[in-house]
């Protein structure tokens, strides 16, 4: 998607082609398309708020290590909305919530957000259950075609 503020907003300038098209003759002149650049990927450390929110409901739906730990640092966010989206995130991710409550004040989310860490670096909440760089013990009754000998 792009972001030009200043293309026409009629019915025609919807369609994608027309709202380029328009955005390059009215921030670029003719000879091109400036000023229409494609919105950045939304990530847990983008400036802009709504940005943020997006990645934690993008996130949601994943089920990589990496997501799963910056949904547990939005635990710990200034925005109630981020901290709000995270936990419900982590819950459909999970089916967990170690009693977090986002509306708490930070002194009494901290045992929570605590529990949510420790959890998401045990490699808990990921497909194959191990965190990046771990290395599962091997079951020895499972080795060589079993432990019957």
């Amino acid at each position: 998607m792009t972001h030009c503020p200043s293309a026409p907003r009629t019915a025609l300038a919807r369609t994608p082609l027309v709202r380029a098209v328009a955005c390059g003759i009215v921030v670029g002149g003719v000879g091109g398309l400036g000023g229409c650049v494609p919105d950045p990927p939304s990530t847990f450390q983008s400036l802009a708020p709504n940005d943020r929110l997006d990645a934690i409901v993008e996130a949601s739906g994943r089920t990589d290590h990496e997501s799963l730990l910056g949904l547990v640092e939005q635990l710990d966010s200034d925005d109630p909305a981020a901290r709000v989206l995270a936990i419900a995130a982590l819950r459909k991710r999970t089916g967990k919530n170690f009693g977090y409550e986002s509306a708490d004040p930070a002194w009494r989310r901290e045992p929570a957000v605590q529990q949510w860490r420790e959890y998401a670096e045990s490699g808990a909440g990921t497909p194959d259950g191990s965190a990046p760089g771990v290395v599962a013990e091997s079951d020895p009754t499972t080795e060589n075609g079993g432990g019957d000998g």
